[in-house]
């Protein structure tokens, strides 16, 4: 935030856009999507009912916004209004087996699609630093505040955790998107980011990456993650298992609910 501005004004500036869920939240709202609705174009009142929400809701409309940052959903023309339908790269990772090249690339390539997420890995060439220095450039260089750049880097920590790049990871993102606003919805959707067909996007740094094989009935658990995290790192990683397992639970609850009797 330009601290001259605030001083004359005495009104703080509002954050740019930027996604309200991380990358792994995002996809599984998409999935409810095509689980529920299918992949033919559809109103968003159909899309909140299926999110178990309203077109009227702040969450809903975030949820929304952060799909579209990822890439993972797209406006139609329709009527009045537009219809909206999963894009192809949501597909991709929807539909390919976990763990595989394709699926990888999918999740890599949605990773950085968010125009700041983009911008910070560029500033620091993939070498991310700790929050604070990451903090410190969203809050000088990009005008946050300095609690919507904490929620942001929390965020982008766990979106690159969902996403785990290894050295030999190259990401690009081939669309070419306006610099305007692809969707304002309470301060936290992402505008699209400019690129060219000649980017070969950004590359991800070169670390060596720990491995931890857990073998369960239903088969094997494998977590992966860059060796020699640092304490911020370590925090947010904890975070995501917490996230993980929750998402697991639930997974599990929903399976035995639909199992007859």
């Amino acid at each position: 935030m330009n601290p001259a501005l605030k001083q004359t004004t005495g009104i703080p500036s509002r954050s740019p856009n930027y996604p309200s869920y991380d990358l792994g939240s995002a996809i599984e709202k998409a999935r409810v999507i095509d689980r529920d609705i299918g992949r033919v174009p559809t109103g968003l009142q159909i899309i909140a009912k299926v999110w178990g929400s309203t077109t009227s809701s702040s969450t809903f409309k975030a949820t929304l916004a952060s799909l579209k940052a990822f890439g993972l959903i797209q406006a139609h023309p329709g009527g009045k209004e537009p219809l909206w339908k999963l894009t192809p790269t949501a597909l991709d990772i929807l539909d390919r087996p976990q763990g595989t090249m394709e699926w990888r690339e999918a999740i890599k390539k949605a990773a950085l699609k968010p125009r700041i997420y983009a911008d910070i890995w560029e500033q620091y060439s993939g070498a991310l630093p700790a929050d604070v220095e990451i903090a410190r450039f969203l809050t000088d260089d990009k005008d946050f505040t300095e609690q919507a750049a904490a929620v942001l880097i929390s965020k982008f920590r766990a979106t690159l955790a969902f996403a785990q790049p290894t050295q030999s990871d190259n990401i690009t993102n081939e669309e070419t998107h306006t610099s305007g606003d692809e969707s304002s919805c309470e301060g936290t959707s992402v505008q699209g980011r400019v690129l060219s067909s000649t980017n070969t996007g950004p590359r991800f740094h070169q670390v060596s990456m720990r491995e931890e094989i857990f073998s369960l009935d239903e088969g094997n658990v494998v977590l992966k993650w860059p060796g020699g995290l640092s304490e911020d790192s370590v925090e947010h990683f904890l975070a995501f298992l917490q996230l993980v397992g929750q998402k697991a639970k639930k997974s599990a609850e929903t399976g035995r609910a639909r199992t007859p009797r």
